[in-house]
């Protein structure tokens, strides 16, 4: 690779997910894609991202900021149907992002996909696990689900308490330390899990707050679509209720809908920045270290 390859990128958020979109066609041959998402993820076109997202046609997929390369990424989906519908001037696109096959569609502004129905594979995992994890605040704790969104999801429903001490989705910090110890917990596989975190609104029909620790970036992020679908998994289940709207650390709001065909997300998504960015030497590359999560 030249050490002065240039290829264009745009940025698009999410719901407050930041990513990095590059045709796989402008990559020299051989560009090992774990690294160069390191690389990139790192703030090298001016902001730091949560994922590389590498596109074909009407194929995507993804590289987190560590490297890894997961099967799904419900945000990261909606931003390249976003880009799809707008580059083709049209308002529904079939695509195929990681593992799975969707269908997009616009809704004014709000960007909605169709995805598989979200499967339940543990109901209330180990509760001494969840204690030890959560500590005092798991007092709070009104359900729990193991659930695969594409990728898997450890869902834990929490009671909104004003009393001192509580949990609340504002505690970043204890926050990202629960979500490292319960993330690669022996109980749910070797690859470990994502945790989300869902609260119970106040008022009732008002939105859930939610937040991810997201293995791969290993820290809570902004948002997370695939944690969005696991925790509408868990708040709507089999019973009658068929929409349930998220408010994510960005403060943009996700709403999940089961129906007839299949799962609903809806959401914001937009372009952010547009540029060109010169590649390293794949010597570089290589040595590029692991990106510590956004905030260091």
């Amino acid at each position: 690779m030249s050490p002065r390859c240039s290829v264009p990128f745009e940025i698009w958020s999410g719901a407050g997910n930041d990513f990095v979109l590059l045709e796989s066609r402008a990559l020299p041959p051989h560009t090992r894609r774990g690294p160069l998402a390191r690389h990139i993820c790192a703030g090298v076109c001016g902001r730091r991202v949560d994922g590389l997202i590498l596109t074909a046609g009407r194929r995507a997929e993804l590289w987190n900021r560590d490297g890894s390369h997961p099967a799904f990424c419900g945000n990261g989906a909606r931003c390249v149907a976003a880009r799809m519908m707008a580059a083709g001037g049209v308002p529904r696109v079939a695509l195929r992002f990681g593992r799975l096959s969707l269908v997009a569609w616009r809704e004014g502004r709000t960007i909605a996909i169709r995805v598989p129905a979200p499967r339940l594979l543990r109901r209330r995992p180990d509760g001494a696990l969840l204690a030890a994890a959560l500590g005092g605040a798991s007092t709070q704790l009104r359900d729990a689900a193991w659930i695969e969104a594409g990728v898997p999801h450890l869902c834990l429903r929490l009671a909104s308490r004003r009393a001192r001490g509580a949990l609340a989705a504002s505690d970043h910090a204890a926050l990202r330390v629960m979500g490292a110890r319960l993330r690669l917990a022996g109980a749910f596989s070797a690859a470990g899990t994502n945790v989300t975190f869902v609260w119970e609104p106040r008022v009732r029909g008002a939105a859930c707050e939610t937040r991810t620790y997201e293995r791969g970036v290993e820290n809570v992020t902004r948002a997370c679509g695939s944690g969005a679908l696991a925790a509408g998994r868990m708040l709507i289940g089999g019973g009658p209720r068929r929409t349930v709207t998220l408010r994510v650390a960005a403060g943009a709001r996700l709403i999940v809908e089961r129906t007839g065909t299949g799962w609903v997300l809806r959401g914001p998504a937009r372009r952010i920045k547009r540029g060109r960015l010169v590649l390293p030497a794949p010597g570089a590359l290589r040595r590029a270290k692991r990106a510590p999560g956004p905030d260091g």
